[in-house]
């Protein structure tokens, strides 16, 4: 029987992981090769299933990182 904080050690290394996955994605779009904070907001912006982080991104610089990815250009294959 296992406890309930290995199932939330379980979710919160998926959650990270795919916000990495679509960070490094946003930096390589960028022609870089270092992920900077920007990068990982416009992940959170533009992917639905981060939109309860979106607050937490978009009060001070959300306009500018909103127009770096589109939603659609965000799709990982295999994921």
């Amino acid at each position: 029987m296992r406890q309930a904080g290995t199932y939330s050690g379980i979710l919160s290394g998926g959650i990270s992981e795919e916000l990495t996955v679509r960070s490094w994605m946003v930096t390589l779009k960028g022609k870089r090769r270092t992920l900077h904070k920007e990068d990982v907001a416009a992940a959170i912006i533009s992917t639905d299933i981060f939109d309860f982080l979106v607050s937490l991104v978009s009060s001070s610089n959300g306009c500018e990182t909103a127009n770096l990815v589109n939603r659609e250009e965000m799709v990982v294959e295999g994921i």
